[in-house]
């Protein structure tokens, strides 16, 4: 299902009804570093760098006359380098979607083409990749596999449940980590039971003050 993103908190609503995030939900499980002690010009940045990514995605050219450029120009330029090497060709990117049978939501940063993979689901991150990633990567794998399978997206569902998927660093010194077909249906089994851990949690005792 679609969502509503609600800026600057990055929450998702389903009309009155507001739905966890694949990030919140790991970091609330303990599965991911919450990074919210982080300073804002980190997180501003990130936003920035996947800003500026979309739209080069609709094939549209970024002005780059904005505070803090400066930053953000290296890692959007190093995406574009891997762009060109691994023959981008866009079903999705930047969607928020919601899933229904399973009740959370987020949004993918792409679905298409990467290299010799005619189907990958990429996800581009700052300086580093960390564990706890591939349970990311999974989530949003549900995501896309219940948009095929409701028509939101064209693309086989069954395709999206088994491709491969790649963590994309854009930090000056790391390479893309590729998570291999093998894990994909493992890592979402464990995601959903998590998903499902966590909304039972918020259901019955509340979400607590630390969410």
């Amino acid at each position: 299902m679609n969502v509503e993103r609600r800026e600057p908190d990055h929450t998702y609503w389903r009309g009155q009804e507001r739905l966890w995030s694949v990030t919140q939900i790991l970091q609330q499980m303990g599965c991911m570093r919450d990074l919210s002690f982080l300073d804002p010009f980190y997180r501003q940045r990130g936003s920035a760098v996947h800003a500026c990514i979309d739209i080069l995605l609709q094939g549209l050219e970024v002005d780059w006359d904005f505070e803090g450029a400066e930053d953000v120009r290296p890692r959007v330029e190093k995406w574009q380098r891997l762009a060109e090497s691994a023959r981008l060709r866009a079903i999705v990117h930047e969607r928020p979607l919601g899933s229904l049978l399973h009740g959370y939501a987020g949004t993918p940063d792409y679905l298409g083409s990467w290299g010799r993979y005619p189907l990958a689901i990429v996800d581009w991150k700052g300086d580093t990749t960390e564990p706890g990633q591939e349970l990311q990567i999974a989530g949003y794998r549900g995501l896309l596999h219940e948009a095929a399978t409701n028509k939101l997206i064209d693309v086989d569902p069954q395709e999206v449940l088994v491709c491969p998927a790649f963590i994309v660093p854009l930090g000056p010194t790391t390479s893309p980590r590729e998570i291999p077909s093998a894990q994909a249906v493992p890592d979402l089994q464990t995601f959903l039971g998590l998903a499902r851990g966590w909304n039972w949690r918020v259901a019955r005792l509340g979400a607590g003050n630390d969410c």
